[in-house]
Order: C-alpha cells, then sequence, then structure tokens
C-alpha cells in the first residue's frame, strides 16, 4: 500500500507525507515541472510535463487496489476507486 498525492494543487503534502512516514507507508507525490518542489523526507517525487491532464494519467497509471489517493478532482478520484483505491480529499473526505 502507498499514499499517491495529486500534489499539483495540494496545500498539506508535507504534512500528508509526515503522517505517511510515520506510520511506515510511502508517500508519492505526482506533479507537474511548473509546480516542482523539494523531496521530503520518505516521499518520492514523479514529474510530469506541464499539460493539461498529465498528472492524472500519471496517477491513473500507478494506483494499485489498496492504495490511498488524495485529490481534489472528482472524476479521477472515481476512476481511482474503479482500480480498487480508496479516495480522500484535500480536507480529508472520502469520496465514494
Amino acid at each position: 500500500m502507498k499514499i499517491v498525492i495529486d500534489a499539483d494543487a495540494q496545500p498539506c503534502r508535507r504534512d500528508i507525507v509526515k503522517l505517511a512516514a510515520s506510520h511506515g507507508i510511502k508517500a508519492v507525490s505526482v506533479m507537474s515541472f511548473a509546480h516542482h518542489t523539494e523531496c521530503e523526507e520518505g516521499e518520492e517525487i514523479i514529474n510530469v510535463e506541464s499539460e493539461p491532464q498529465a498528472a492524472d494519467i500519471k496517477i491513473m497509471n500507478i494506483v494499485d487496489s489498496g492504495d490511498i489517493a488524495i485529490t481534489q478532482d472528482s472524476a479521477l478520484a472515481y476512476v481511482l476507486q474503479g482500480k480498487g483505491a480508496v479516495t480522500i480529499t484535500n480536507r480529508g473526505f472520502l469520496l465514494d
């Protein structure tokens, strides 16, 4: 299991990464080069081109059943749920 963060518009990314690390869970942040930032301890950053939907497509490709995905994008969340992922908004609400 891993936590995949749609990090282009995620104000709580650092907090999520720290929380994941404290529980021994891998955190993967997917962001465009335009939003690139320093990697936190225990975090893997995947950069994608700054094209529309590039981060979403990458997230769809790396999420596995049982993963947790954090996103504000409800359309992306529904696709990920179809893959067996648990989806959570950036405010902590389950998307179902």
